[in-house]
């Protein structure tokens, strides 16, 4: 018995006893292949997702109860693939805060390797029953996330970055970057300065910032005041950039 796909009508043979992991993958490769292509997670039925691979519908079932469960499925790798970014990136790296700012950068480069994946997962609606109950206890061991946070203690213990909930100021982090990676994905013909220069930057100011925020106490106005009080005074550049004056 065979059944066939609607776009090509080639028949897919019927999987023999212990093909349904091949299957199973084929299912979890055409879902990605749907959400690269339409940018859209309405889009991606299971309807479709059975005429990509050559099968009826409730053989997606037998693998996956619901439409949610197979796209959770199918993100699965991403976050993977940035834990990986994250380890590559702060391999052989002793100290905890400089390795907060290779995250960081590495995070936002993960987002330019990966545009597609990127944004289905971090910049799209996402109603998962999963990420919808995920406690801070599930947060803390999610694959990619949960070595920020353990780096923001390893800081924090090393008196690199005051006290405080170390989940809470990671989430600060990746505000940050996220903000910057998200610009950089949906604005690409904005004349950004080089990239390289503009992320390590950013992720150094972010930086120096979560240090005066957990290490200088006060509201955000005694932090400031406490930080530019010590600061040198800089003479202001003119408007025009230090342009020369013409001849009169």
């Amino acid at each position: 018995m065979t059944t066939r796909t609607a776009d090509t009508d080639v028949p897919r043979r019927r999987a023999r006893r212990g093909e349904g992991d091949r299957l199973r993958e084929d299912i979890l490769q055409a879902t990605i292949g749907l959400l690269a292509e339409t940018g859209d997670l309405d889009a991606v039925s299971i309807r479709a997702v059975a005429k990509r691979v050559g099968v009826t519908p409730p053989s997606i079932y037998l693998h996956f109860p619901d439409k949610q469960s197979l796209l959770d499925a199918a993100c699965e790798p991403v976050f993977a693939d940035l834990a990986r970014y994250f380890a590559e990136a702060c391999h052989g790296v002793s100290s905890p805060l400089e390795r907060l700012g290779l995250m960081g950068v590495a995070y936002v480069q993960f987002a330019l390797d990966n545009r597609e994946p990127f944004r289905i997962v971090f910049m799209s609606r996402c109603e998962s029953d999963t990420i919808m109950s995920m406690t801070p206890a599930d947060l803390e061991a999610q694959t990619a996330f949960g070595p920020v946070i353990q780096t923001v203690v390893e800081a924090q213990q090393a008196g690199l970055l005051g006290a405080g909930n170390a989940r809470e100021v990671a989430m600060r982090l990746w505000i940050g970057v996220h903000g910057v990676a998200s610009l950089l994905i949906s604005k690409p013909y904005f004349p950004w300065p080089p990239i390289e220069q503009l992320v390590n930057d950013f992720v150094c100011m972010v930086g120096l910032g979560l240090l005066v925020q957990t290490r200088v106490p006060g509201s955000a106005a005694d932090k400031f005041a406490t930080m530019l009080a010590d600061l040198p005074v800089v003479e202001s550049a003119s408007p025009a950039g230090n342009v020369p004056k013409s001849a009169s």
